[in-house]
């Protein structure tokens, strides 16, 4: 009877360990990838701030505590339910090229070098993040804006501990940070990278949010701050100027909408690819029964593929700023067009590259992201960025600004590779004013027009399958909203030619794919979601673990 007990007892904590709870709150609830930021956006709501509020709180304490990730000298999209309107909008607040950038800048003695859109002064894109954090407050918000700044404040002036996340960044990339003094004394005080628990504090970000706080925006993109930007860039070759930073304002979009099983999903238009690229994959994986295959069953996983790879083809084909060029939107989200594709693919065998995607026309990881919501029902989903790992590597060292790299989202040239491995075509190619394609997917589900569901998340073009998948899980697998995130996920692009598997996958699995045709690697740059969802008079919170993320709610 003794062994029978203590048999039952260790089958309920493994099954608690496979099943994790979420952070739970009544009152609202925040999941950022950093807990000091999730706390910061719940600071707010505490406060007395509703969800807008707490999501610009949210966002600079993401940028103060993740600054390899994102910040003021970047941009962002939201996407956002209004609860008393209960309208959801779009807000594309990304950053946009110079007026004055040309392809052949990209290009010396008629080569092109890819490393002039990673690095330096012709990497940086407009910042576009504080206008549009500005614009969310200003519209919604009801909180003093110095009030909400005052987290991202105290934690770059009087600092805080270093995550093992962000130690292991600057352990990786060491060998980067030559160019930047600022980075080298910031990051690495006596020639030595700042260890898991060490404090950390950047006084001249401080003091630069500090003046955005009692000045507004202006302050940023006028004055002082702005002259030293704008020097910063034209010193290392880039073409920004004051005309530029005066120019960049967010946009208000109308959300894409579609139908998952009888969820509302809404997700990022133009010039996110994102969303349509989310909406296609939804379309086509509705016909398959998903949940009788089994969750991570090789049949389910061997449809995501395929589905996958058509839905990043079309990507590579025809997505880019849609006021530069016609996206086919309605053709690509056509049931029919579904119903084809999913006809398409054999249970049995992968097809060849080109048998990808559609072609009714000619051919032409540094983000973040978090979800809020509050007891009024308001629900923001913002992902920021400031590209890969510390951007440009580019610093405003007055004002401790680190500089984005958005213009690697172009595509240079067709079928070259940009920092993520994707290709594009001359729907994305640069064209002053114009803005690069991202992979960034904030997406809110609703049901019976209430909340149900925000989530979105960072790694590149590995954003938008780790979104697909938390979805599925949620709403096919029927999976508790940790576990659904915590779960092994897949990755395919179309090119290069792989499916990547993280290892938690099992080996008969991916033995199983590999007959299929699959050409199966270990995914090693993983994604990353946050999410936050209502059930039963509760709002649930989950933050990754591939990030040690902390949700917080109260």
């Amino acid at each position: 009877m003794l062994r029978l007990i203590f048999v039952l007892l260790c089958f309920g904590n493994n099954s608690y360990a496979a099943d994790p709870d979420p952070v739970m709150g009544k009152n609202g609830m925040v999941a950022a990838d950093s807990h000091l930021a999730s706390l910061a956006g719940v600071e707010i709501l505490k406060a007395g701030g509703n969800a807008f509020d707490s999501a610009v709180a949210t966002a600079l304490a993401l940028g103060v505590v993740h600054p390899h990730s994102s910040g003021i000298g970047g941009g962002a999209f939201a996407l956002y339910f209004h609860a008393k309107s209960g309208e959801v909008r779009a807000l594309d607040f990304r950053e946009v090229a110079p007026e004055k950038i040309r392809m052949d800048h990209y290009r010396p003695g008629g080569k092109l070098d890819k490393s002039l859109s990673r690095r330096g002064g012709l990497a940086v894109a407009v910042p576009g993040e504080l206008k549009g954090l500005r614009y969310l407050h200003q519209r919604f918000g009801v909180l003093p804006w110095s009030r909400i700044l005052q987290p991202a404040i105290q934690l770059a002036m009087k600092g805080f501990s270093v995550s093992h996340y962000l130690s292991k960044v600057l352990r990786k990339h060491r060998t980067s940070f030559e160019t930047s003094k600022y980075l080298k004394e910031t990051f690495y005080p006596g020639g030595k990278f700042l260890k898991p628990g060490e404090n950390l504090s950047q006084p001249k970000l401080g003091r630069t949010l500090k003046l955005v706080a009692s000045k507004g925006t202006k302050a940023f993109y006028q004055g002082s701050i702005a002259k030293a930007l704008i020097r910063t860039v034209q010193n290392s070759g880039g073409v920004l100027s004051f005309e530029d930073l005066e120019r960049i304002q967010p946009r208000l979009l109308k959300p894409l909408k579609g139908n998952y099983r009888g969820m509302e999903i809404y997700t990022m238009p133009s010039p996110s690819s994102g969303g349509l690229v989310l909406l296609q994959m939804l379309g086509v994986l509705e016909h398959f029964p998903l949940s009788r295959w089994g969750h991570n069953s090789s049949q389910t996983l061997h449809a995501i593929t395929e589905t996958m790879k058509h839905a990043y083809a079309n990507r590579a084909r025809y997505m880019g700023d849609d006021r530069f060029v016609k996206i086919p939107v309605r053709e690509l989200l056509d049931k029919g067009l579904f119903e084809d594709l999913a006809r398409g693919i054999s249970s049995e065998q992968t097809k060849k590259r080109n048998d990808y995607g559609v072609h009714f026309l000619g051919d032409d990881s540094g983000t973040t992201h978090f979800s809020v919501m509050d007891r009024e029902g308001n629900t923001v989903a913002m992902t920021s960025t400031i590209n890969t790992f510390f951007g440009s590597l580019l610093v405003v060292e007055e004002y401790g600004i680190v500089l984005n790299n958005q213009m690697d989202d172009f595509s240079l040239a067709p079928g070259v590779a940009n920092a993520y491995g994707l290709i594009g075509s001359e729907a994305n190619a640069i064209v002053p004013g114009k803005k690069p394609l991202s992979s960034m997917t904030p997406t809110l589900v609703l049901q019976g027009g209430h909340p149900f569901l925000a989530l979105g998340g960072s790694g590149g073009p590995r954003i938008i399958s780790g979104v697909l998948q938390v979805l599925l899980n949620v709403i096919d697998h029927e999976m508790q909203l940790q576990a659904a995130v915590n779960a092994p996920r897949i990755h395919h692009q179309w090119v290069p030619e792989k499916l990547y598997v993280e290892p938690e996958i099992p080996r008969d699995v991916r033995k199983s794919l590999e007959r299929k045709g699959h050409q199966v690697e270990d995914l090693k740059a993983r994604n990353v979601i946050q999410a936050v969802r209502t059930e039963k008079g509760w709002f649930h919170g989950a933050s990754d673990p591939r990030k040690k993320g902390i949700s917080a709610g109260y």
